[in-house]
């Protein structure tokens, strides 16, 4: 692994321990589909039901909501085992 994904997956972490929740978006229509879920899992399966919906080749995005209001970026490549 390179340093920098090192870094992104450790960040990735911090944010999921400390979220308050997750939002699923994507960009379909001119507008952006938004959805709330409680945990991860439930965020990407959330995620995959937009991309089947919005059949646009877009990939949906998650987000890991802070308590502080603030939101981080959840990589799609987060969680997979190399």
């Amino acid at each position: 692994m390179d340093r920098h994904r090192v870094n992104d997956t450790r960040r990735a972490e911090l944010a999921i321990q400390r979220a308050s929740g997750f939002k699923v978006t994507i960009f379909t229509n001119h507008r952006y589909v938004t959805q709330n879920a409680a945990s991860l899992v439930e965020a990407r399966l959330r995620g995959t039901n937009l991309e089947i919906w919005a059949s646009n080749s877009r990939r949906a995005l998650v987000y890991a909501m802070q308590p502080d209001g603030s939101a981080e970026l959840i990589p799609n490549w987060y969680g997979e085992k190399r």
